[in-house]
């Protein structure tokens, strides 16, 4: 019986205390570009049949896997990495894309003072195709470009002191720093975290097409989106404002992490309701 109960102790130890992340070596590299938020607030949608048809803020025409399986040119998405196909037969199967972009922005608090540049995340792309698909590693990322520098950056991701304490910071080793270069909010705190900025909020800007049903979606599926919205851990007014459509506590947050935190919730409350003679009563049988 001793034995049971040391079981079930250490089981709710384990789930209860907190997570010890382990430190993730980071190789992604960014350059900051000659482009600010103010640029990509009023951005329209641009089609296009390959990358060389998008423009210098673009990171290139992206076609939707999508697009060719409902027109049963390829029958799943791995046939996508084998797919070469003409801008004439595009137009023919009424096919195009969009000109992607992906860019990290500031936007300082005190809006007297003129926003900082975006970054970009630097990658290489898939020479091999004209167009950007769903299942290229680098999708976002931006090759060097006229205007574009590399920077001492490692990590765009962030949280805040509140999100920390909450257990809503899922991935502590996304962000682990050495001194506030590392982070692009440039506030590295004493245990090594990078922490939103005092002086600006961060946003993702980008688009995202439904060349289906010709509509602006993000990927949360919500229509007419173009433009800049909150990291997660930034502070908001209200759902409206965060890329993911969510927050609490005033603060931008996955929906899914804040379910992560929460899914034992419904137990812990059972647990405590128990009586504890009850509980003596049956560890004495």
């Amino acid at each position: 019986m001793k034995f049971i109960l040391l079981l079930v102790y250490l089981l709710l130890v384990f789930i209860y205390s907190p997570i010890i992340y382990c430190q993730k070596v980071n190789n992604n590299s960014y350059l900051t570009t000659n482009y600010t938020i103010d640029f990509f607030r009023n951005i329209e949608i641009q089609k296009c049949y390959s990358n060389e048809e998008c423009p210098h803020y673009s990171n290139g025409c992206y076609i939707s896997t999508e697009n060719f399986i409902n027109k049963g040119i390829i029958s799943n998405d791995n046939d996508i990495k084998n797919l070469i196909i003409s801008k004439e037969d595009l137009i023919k199967n009424n096919i195009y894309g969009i000109c992607l972009y992906y860019y990290y922005c500031p936007e300082n608090i005190n809006t007297n003072i003129p926003n900082g540049n975006c970054i970009v995340k630097n990658g290489i792309k898939n020479n091999s195709f004209s167009y950007l698909h769903s299942y290229d590693d680098n999708l976002n990322s931006y090759d060097i470009k006229p205007g574009f520098y590399k920077n001492n950056i490692t990590r765009v991701e962030h949280c805040n002191e509140k999100s920390i304490k909450k257990k809503y910071c899922q991935r502590l080793n996304e962000i682990y720093c050495k001194d506030n270069n590392d982070c692009f909010s440039n506030n590295c705190n004493l245990d090594n975290y990078c922490l939103n900025s005092n002086d600006f909020y961060i946003y993702i800007c980008t688009n995202n097409f439904n060349t289906n049903t010709n509509t602006n979606m993000n990927t949360d599926g919500i229509e007419n989106y173009a433009g800049c919205k909150k990291m997660d851990h930034e502070y908001c007014n209200d759902n409206s404002e965060c890329e993911n459509n969510y927050s609490v506590e005033g603060y931008c947050i996955n929906k899914d992490d804040y379910n992560t935190v929460h899914k034992y919730d419904k137990l812990k409350s059972n647990i405590s309701e128990l009586d504890p003679n009850i509980i003596v009563k049956w560890c004495q049988k």
